[in-house]
C-alpha cells in the first residue's frame, strides 16, 4: 500500500514539473503606435519588451533546465492579437500590408525584428508562423514562435491546432499553460 502512495505521489509531482516547464501559449493584446519613417509610417510596439508576457518567458527560460538533452529548456507560442481595421487607419502606410516593428533584442538575440501579414500564411496556421526565434540566457534556451493573429479574422494558435499536428503528442500526452490577460 504504501508503495502505491508513494508511486502516485511521484507521479503527482512529475506532472507538475512537467506542467511547470511544459508549451506556454500567449495570447497578447498589442499595442502598437505609428513609426514615422521619412514621410511613412508602420506600427511599432514597445510596450511588449515590458509586458507581463516577456517577463514570464524570461522566468521560464531560467526555472526550466533541459534535463533530456534537448535543444530547447522550454517551448512558447505568442498569438500577437491585432485589431483587423487598424492598418487601415494609418496614414502613409510604408508598405501595403500590416507591418510592425518590435525593439530590438526583445527577445535575447539582439535582432530587430519587423514582421507584416502575408494572408496565405495567416489562412493556414498549422504551417506558417510571422517569425521563430530563440530567447537565450546563459546555458538556456526557449524556442519561441510568433503568430500575427488579426482580432476576429484570423485563427489563434492553440494547444488543440498544436495537437492536432503531432502524433506523438496525441501518443504520449501533452502538457502546456495558456498565458492569458
Amino acid at each position: 500500500m504504501k508503495r502505491i502512495l508513494a508511486t502516485a505521489l511521484l507521479t503527482i509531482i512529475s506532472l507538475q514539473a512537467n506542467a511547470k516547464c511544459a508549451d506556454r501559449y500567449y495570447f497578447y493584446e498589442a499595442k502598437p503606435t505609428v513609426l514615422p519613417i521619412k514621410k511613412w509610417n508602420i506600427y511599432q510596439d514597445s510596450t511588449l519588451q515590458n509586458s507581463k508576457e516577456i517577463q514570464d518567458i524570461k522566468m521560464l527560460n531560467n526555472n526550466c533546465t533541459n534535463t533530456k538533452d534537448y535543444r530547447h529548456n522550454s517551448v512558447v507560442y505568442i498569438n500577437y492579437i491585432v485589431e483587423a481595421k487598424s492598418w487601415s487607419k494609418i496614414k502613409n502606410p510604408l508598405y501595403k500590408n500590416l507591418t510592425i516593428k518590435f525593439p530590438s533584442g526583445i527577445f535575447g538575440d539582439g535582432t530587430m525584428r519587423q514582421v507584416d501579414i502575408n494572408e496565405m500564411h495567416q489562412k493556414n496556421r498549422l504551417n506558417y508562423f510571422q517569425f521563430q526565434t530563440e530567447y537565450k540566457s546563459g546555458s538556456s534556451i526557449s524556442s519561441i514562435t510568433v503568430y500575427i493573429v488579426r482580432k476576429d479574422v484570423d485563427e489563434m494558435y492553440t494547444p488543440k491546432l498544436h495537437f492536432s499536428k503531432y502524433k506523438e503528442l496525441q501518443r504520449d500526452g501533452y502538457f502546456f499553460t495558456e498565458f492569458r490577460n
